[in-house]
């Protein structure tokens, strides 16, 4: 701005009785030292980097400077920036701070982007030791064996290429010629069949899979951050307590009412629990 009024008075003192044209000159010259291209080169040059803040709170950590390796990776989120790295070493360093369920939380956000990390599971399974989830049922342990196969995104890609085989195959019995067809009757008809039912039946499968693990992402998870949450029957304080939610516990959020929510344990323990003690995944 004391850029643009330096301007604009040289530009009076120089025009004089033409004053509007220098003006009009002024305007044109501060709209492009203000134009929004100027403003975000300037901009950038003071926003953070993301790389260098994520080597910055790497050495936090392997100093023993856990609560200051925790500030600059939650600044590093509210930048916009994520990875299965990032969420993986903050859960780390929560769980060297004591925080039980911010761990655990971090970890399942690592897990969405890095699904069969090794040391993730194993971090996580060590986070989640004490942690009193209920028993879930056969079904439910099964159900989850299955969603958890593979990512959505590779589930997509797997089922449209099996459509697009079966398909082919299709068109391409089609167009087989009718006397090669007339002359080879039995053996390909049995051949055909044979293969048309194999690759409809593992297209089937995938495109099964591939549902119910979409539907299982448009349920919201959510982690337990907090100690002593109570569960109720009902969306308020004065309501029967249920039982306790364990810090750490991962449940499914179903309804909100409220700052109240409806969640669903592992075990298939449903209830009301006030939304400070649930941090969504």
């Amino acid at each position: 701005m004391e850029r643009s009024r330096t301007l604009m008075n040289w530009m009076k003192n120089k025009f004089h009785g033409q004053w509007m044209y220098g003006f009009l000159l002024a305007t044109i010259i501060s709209g492009i030292f203000l134009s929004p291209a100027s403003i975000k080169a300037q901009s950038s040059v003071t926003s953070p980097n993301p790389a260098a803040l994520f080597y910055q709170a790497n050495g936090y950590y392997q100093r023993r400077e856990y609560q200051q390796a925790a500030e600059v990776y939650h600044q590093l989120i509210q930048t916009g920036y994520e990875s299965g790295n990032l969420y993986f070493n903050l859960g780390n360093t929560e769980y060297k701070l004591g925080h039980k369920g911010e761990a655990v939380l971090y970890y399942e956000k690592a897990k969405q982007l890095m699904p069969h990390d090794a040391d993730l599971q194993s971090n996580l399974e060590l986070a989640l030791d004490g942690v009193d989830e209920g028993n879930p049922s056969w079904q439910r342990i099964f159900y989850q064996s299955i969603v958890s196969t593979g990512s959505l995104e590779n589930l997509l890609v797997l089922t449209s290429v099996l459509f697009f085989i079966l398909m082919s195959f299709l068109i391409l019995i089609l167009m087989v010629p009718m006397d090669f067809r007339e002359h080879n009757n039995g053996k390909l008809k049995g051949w055909c069949l044979g293969t048309l039912v194999g690759i409809a039946t593992v297209f089937l499968l995938s495109l099964s899979l591939t549902a119910a693990t979409g539907f299982d992402h448009t349920r919201q998870n959510a982690v337990a951050v907090q100690a002593s949450g109570e569960v109720r029957f009902e969306p308020n304080s004065q309501s029967t307590a249920y039982y306790r939610l364990a810090e750490g516990s991962r449940v499914q959020i179903l309804e909100k009412k409220d700052n109240w929510l409806l969640i669903q344990r592992k075990d298939g323990k449903m209830g009301w629990i006030e939304a400070k003690f649930i941090a969504p995944i």
